[in-house]
């Protein structure tokens, strides 16, 4: 979307804009699964390696003093992932944008989705806390951080930008793309989220016919 690539710097990249917003500070690269303070039996990692979903069930144990009892596991990508994961709950087949520019259609047609698995997951979190609520994507870096993200904004009441903070200093890799960002930002009821959205859109936005500069549209190829 031409109105995200003016405001962040690239569409679909992890532009300075958003990463300043919750980046907590120089801290080693970390791929220590994310669990939430608040409500301790959601965890975000990876899907790649059922070794992050291994470890979730550990702490949930350490943390409750018993086994879950039952799996909920949210996929939020059509990748090929570790057999040894449990089935899911719900797959849910997000694309991970890193360079391309999305029209407003491809935006909103991704956006729909996204909207729909982050109120199932919220919904899942408020009613199931006896259950472990294991969220990922791939790497666990980008879409499921955003969606999760997007999920506690809802239940919680804090900011995305919090919550993403409070994400990194547990999983220092979590980098959702601009685009997922303002996804997620959109789906909070927060006011701060929603005076990012409306600042963005206000002030940065550029309509479709509009054409770019060569040497911005060369950037967003690259």
């Amino acid at each position: 979307m031409n109105w995200l690539y003016k405001t962040f710097g690239i569409s679909g990249g992890r532009g300075e804009w958003a990463a300043q917003q919750y980046s907590p500070g120089a801290s080693m690269p970390s791929f220590n699964i994310y669990q939430c303070p608040e409500k301790p039996w959601v965890f975000l990692g990876q899907g790649e390696d059922s070794t992050d979903f291994e470890i979730a069930t550990a702490q949930f144990e350490r943390t409750f003093g018993n086994p879950p009892t039952c799996i909920l596991r949210f996929q939020v990508t059509g990748e090929t992932l570790d057999p040894k994961l449990p089935p899911a709950v719900a797959v849910e087949p997000l694309p991970d944008p890193n360079t391309q520019v999305w029209s407003d259609a491809e935006y909103s047609e991704v956006q729909s989705r996204f909207n729909e698995r982050a109120e199932q997951i919220a919904n899942t979190i408020e009613h199931n806390q006896s259950c472990l609520i294991f969220v990922h994507c791939a790497a666990g870096v980008n879409r499921s951080p955003a969606i999760l993200a997007a999920a506690l904004s809802r239940i919680t009441g804090k900011s995305i930008f919090e919550i993403l903070r409070g994400m990194k200093e547990q999983r220092t890799l979590v980098s959702p793309t601009d685009a997922y960002i303002m996804m997620a930002l959109e789906f909070s009821n927060h006011p701060d989220d929603q005076r990012q959205v409306q600042s963005a859109r206000q002030e940065m936005y550029v309509p479709e016919t509009e054409t770019l500069p060569n040497d911005e549209l060369e950037t967003v190829a690259t």
